[in-house]
């Protein structure tokens, strides 16, 4: 794995079962990527990624919904789905 610094990040964000799942996707997105001739090294990351804030408090995800401006009908769906957007955001700004 590539990645394995990030994914050690993520060892501490999440529960036993929650990280060995990642790790599961990130290596099934290179896969993905490898057969569908993408880039195996963005799939990797994403991978690992895909769930880096989904055990933040409620209340942060909210507020970073509102501070960088995202579309405010995010607010109207159950809050256990905040993770996705803001979690693309994080990995954006590289704050993970």
């Amino acid at each position: 794995m590539k990645f394995e610094h990030v994914m050690e990040q993520m060892k501490d964000r999440m529960p036993e079962k929650r990280y060995i799942h990642t790790r599961g996707v990130a290596t099934t997105a290179v896969h993905l990527a490898e057969k569908y001739g993408e880039d195996s090294e963005k799939a990797e990351l994403a991978g690992i990624l895909h769930d880096s804030v989904k055990y933040a408090e409620k209340e942060w995800l909210r507020e970073k919904i509102i501070s960088e401006k995202m579309d405010p009908i995010l607010l109207e769906f159950h809050h256990e789905l905040w993770h996705a957007p803001v979690g693309s955001y994080v990995a954006k700004m590289n704050l993970i």
